[in-house]
């Protein structure tokens, strides 16, 4: 129960899941997306979805260009 609360807690506060803020982390590193599926226990096709939604939500459209704006934004550590 505790879980699910922050979950929405944070989901409210930028508009982004748990799982979003976690595949951002990802993203600012060097690793390719099928290491990224692998490390995160995620089919190679949930993380292109994940991809393109927050293409979408930071309105770029290249990985760089997310990194740089979630970095921007404190999205990152």
């Amino acid at each position: 129960m505790k879980k699910a609360l922050q979950n929405k807690l944070h989901e409210i506060e930028n508009g982004l899941t748990d799982e979003e803020l976690e595949f951002i982390k990802h993203i600012c590193t060097d690793k390719p997306y099928k290491e990224i599926a692998k490390t995160t226990c995620m089919y190679t096709r949930h993380v292109e979805y994940l991809r393109e939604k927050l293409f979408k939500h930071f309105s770029v459209k290249c990985r760089s260009a997310l990194a740089v704006k979630a970095m921007k934004e404190g999205l990152t550590f």
